[in-house]
């Protein structure tokens, strides 16, 4: 979320909340002679919903931020092994190469060198 957007729905947080207390004030918790109530009412459902929506707001960013942070920790953590794993097993390729390598170059029963066979014959 943007610094503007974060600012925005800030203040109309701020809006519902003054809104709403101006209200409760005025018709609340007086004695209810402060004016018409359906259009109090009208006035506080409108703001509610402008004020819920930038709660919303604010509360989803912060938790898809944490659902972000979350996802981006596991793929280095999964890159990290993938990594880890690829490089254990060129080690172990390696390995097995050089012991076939020397299994093939002797003889095991008369220990004499014996030049590798790298081709087929035609």
């Amino acid at each position: 979320m943007n610094k503007g957007t974060k600012i925005a729905a800030w203040l109309l947080t701020g809006l519902y909340v003054v809104v709403a207390l101006v209200l409760l004030s005025r018709f609340g918790l007086g004695d209810g002679s402060g004016g018409n109530w359906e259009r109090a009412l009208t006035i506080f459902n409108a703001f509610s919903a402008i004020g819920f929506a930038a709660v919303g707001v604010l509360l989803g960013t912060t938790v898809q931020q944490v659902n972000v942070s979350n996802a981006q920790n596991q793929a280095v953590a999964a890159k990290t092994s993938e990594d880890r794993m690829a490089e254990q097993a060129k080690k172990t390729i390696r390995r097995r190469q050089e012991e076939a390598r020397q299994h093939f170059r002797r003889r095991p029963s008369s220990g004499i060198l014996v030049r590798p066979y790298s081709r087929r014959p035609d």
